[in-house]
């Protein structure tokens, strides 16, 4: 499945809703958020609940407050984020939240399970592409951020020439 919700001008809070309701479209294969005036505050938003850190600690808030809440994988293969107001540091959340994951501690894909993550687990392992083009804000550190998720999950980052 699909969602489009590019060019609204939904901005950081929309951005932050949007990544509120992903656990209940756990079937979702793409989400397009091109051109919203999207900043580091949506970024990070985003990259917690694509993680499975951030899956874990939602389900310890669900157990603390009694209330219900899905902390089943994503299936999520495309974020486009292209032309937002992304910098440096939503850059570093998504490389700092969705590197790191795996099952069994380690870096990377490198898992017995092809870098596939078990059910219930939360997160996103199906993603592959994360597009962060156009994001002007997004410098030096930012790209050298990008680079290491790329190198780490193989998730493309950039498409276009100036990596």
């Amino acid at each position: 499945d699909e969602f489009y919700l590019g060019f609204n001008g939904i901005g950081d809070a929309g951005a932050r809703a949007v990544a509120g309701c992903l656990v209940h479209m756990p079937v979702l294969r793409e989400l397009d958020l091109a051109c919203n005036a999207i900043g580091n505050e949506g970024a990070l938003a985003l990259a917690v609940r694509l993680s499975v850190t951030g899956g874990k600690k939602r389900a310890a808030l669900t157990a603390a407050t009694s209330t219900t809440s899905s902390t089943a994988a994503l299936l999520l293969e495309t974020l486009d984020l292209r032309g937002n107001r992304i910098g440096n540091d939503g850059a570093c959340a998504f490389r700092d939240f969705l590197a790191t994951e795996t099952t069994d501690g380690g870096l990377g894909r490198e898992e017995s399970d092809g870098g596939q993550r078990g059910e219930g687990e939360g997160g996103c392992p199906n993603l592959a592409n994360l597009f962060l083009d156009d994001n002007r804000a997004i410098r030096a550190r930012g790209r050298e951020a990008l680079q290491a998720l790329q190198a780490i999950r193989g998730i493309v980052c950039i498409e276009g020439p100036g990596w």
